[in-house]
């Protein structure tokens, strides 16, 4: 199947309503930043597939960066939200991918990690709403999920009541014994409310 590709060192997908906020596919120079981010154990509390990775050396986030880049427009497009300070310098906040993407059955999953500093502010709804639109809209995409761990409020109160389109959880027992909530998002729905 032929979906659209995008070049890796020029997309940008600027966020509607945000003079300071875009997304970006990752490069290898971000593996400082997002080896510090998942160091910070209030950043990964909700995250457990990266519960356990406080120790990795930049090395490790360069080589794990290479591996997105090479899946990048094949079967995911891991983009950074970058916020654009005062004097113009560019710093990443936190990660918003379209990751796993089957392009045949034109499905995605997603998801969102924000440095806990920038909770609280708005800024995981705007990137949610832009990225589910830039998935059914320019991906023409027909299902996107979010997974996240019941216990994460914030994001279920998010997912359930501040995005768009309105989600309805499934629940399910992680191999780990956690409660997760998977939402999904359907593109006539989403179309439907964007209206």
């Amino acid at each position: 199947m032929t979906h659209p590709t995008f070049d890796n060192a020029t997309f940008t997908l600027p966020i509607p309503g945000s003079s300071t906020l875009h997304l970006r596919p990752v490069r290898v120079s971000d593996a400082p930043n997002l080896r510090d981010r998942c160091a910070d154990p209030l950043n990964v509390q909700y995250l457990p597939h990266l519960q356990g990775q406080e120790n990795q050396s930049v090395s490790d986030v360069e080589s794990w960066i290479r591996t997105v880049q090479s899946g990048f427009n094949k079967d995911s497009l891991f983009l950074v939200i970058v916020s654009t300070t005062e004097s113009g310098d560019e710093e990443v906040i936190g990660e918003g991918p379209l990751g796993y993407i089957d392009w045949d059955k034109k499905h995605a999953e997603s998801g969102i990690m924000l440095d806990h500093q920038q909770a609280g502010k708005g800024i995981a709804t705007m990137v949610l709403n832009t990225t589910m639109d830039f998935a059914f809209k320019e991906l023409d995409l027909d299902v996107v999920n979010y997974g996240t761990l019941k216990d994460n409020k914030p994001m279920v109160k998010l997912l359930t009541h501040k995005l768009r389109a309105k989600g309805s959880p499934e629940e399910r027992t992680r191999k780990d014994g956690k409660q997760e909530l998977i939402f999904n998002f359907k593109k006539e729905d989403w179309l439907a409310a964007a209206q």
